[in-house]
């Protein structure tokens, strides 16, 4: 629950981080013509299993069919970022990952798996009416480094 909340209260510092940063620009005119945004997302994800077996030297294979398996989970983030020109944008993001895994071939009770990432992210945005799309949907192409 401690994770939960330092997630609220991170996304929290980055907003307004980013609306303040956007008011002090517009003001100073360092960036005319563009425009800054914030946004929030969320969802379900599915950790990949992982498989392996033990080995003694020279000996017998002690646990078979060892590894982790994951059960879904759900993943949490924030983003800010600024309209660089209509169709480019660069952003920072943060996301945080949560999942279940319990150790494969015992009985024991499941472990809580947390990831905590920060993105830089370039992004273009086509224009919906030359690649076919209505008018509600904008597609996309980016990337990022972690």
């Amino acid at each position: 629950m401690r994770q939960i909340q330092r997630l609220v209260v991170a996304s929290a510092a980055l907003a307004v981080g980013v609306a303040l940063s956007a008011g002090g620009a517009a003001a100073q005119g360092l960036f005319d013509g563009g425009s800054w945004y914030v946004k929030g997302f969320g969802g379900a994800t599915w950790p990949q299993g992982d498989n392996s077996e033990l080995d003694v030297k020279g000996g017998p294979t002690l646990i078979p069919d060892s590894g982790l398996d994951f059960d879904t989970g759900y993943v949490l983030g924030i983003a800010g970022g600024y309209y660089i020109r209509p169709n480019v944008s660069a952003e920072l993001e943060y996301t945080y990952r949560n999942a279940d895994a319990e150790l494969k071939g015992t009985n024991t009770d499941s472990h809580t798996t947390e990831s905590n990432a920060w993105m830089a992210n370039a992004i273009y945005w086509f224009d919906p009416a030359a690649v076919g799309a209505t008018s509600q949907l904008r597609p996309y192409a980016g990337g990022g480094l972690e």
